[in-house]
């Protein structure tokens, strides 16, 4: 298999550029589709959240509950639903939002969670991860929640 070469552009379009300039070759797709590929996908109704949220008191709870206002606020007619992480010893007083609470240290709950999620006509799970929202070794509760979704998942991953 041979490798494309690159060749070097005119002294007058490396002056435009104001640096060395380099013509690529015209690259081919590996893969032909044999029918065209959609251009358009179903459009997103339902969104639910998986994270903490207000009026817990953290950064998480914070970036959620604004995350799910800008996104009704984008778009009205979408359906913003959170399932709620829950540290131990403690309930809060969610609004409507907030379908679902998750105690972090009851696995079972996770499951539950899941099987929600998967009656729950969501079109995208939106996970809103950091250690120590989730219980188990590492926060591996939530992985038996995922395993058991036939929802896509989209996560953001804070620090």
């Amino acid at each position: 298999m041979s490798r494309p070469t690159v060749e070097r552009a005119s002294p007058e379009r490396a002056r435009l550029v104001g640096q060395q300039a380099y013509e690529l070759p015209e690259l081919q797709p590996l893969i032909r589709p044999s029918s065209p590929v959609p251009l358009v996908s179903p459009r997103v109704q339902r969104v639910a959240m998986l994270g903490n949220h207000l009026p817990r008191q953290c950064g998480i709870a914070t970036f959620t509950t604004d995350l799910c206002e800008a996104l009704v606020t984008a778009r009205p007619e979408l359906e913003c639903t959170v399932l709620a992480m829950n540290d131990a010893g403690h309930q809060y007083d969610y609004p409507a939002r907030v379908g679902f609470q998750i105690p972090a240290a009851d696995l079972s709950a996770y499951r539950g969670a899941a099987a929600y999620l998967n009656v729950s006509g969501s079109d995208v799970v939106s996970v809103q991860h950091e250690y120590g929202i989730f219980g188990g070794d590492a926060g591996a509760h939530v992985l038996s929640l995922l395993r058991a979704l036939r929802v896509p998942v989209v996560t953001t991953l804070h620090t």
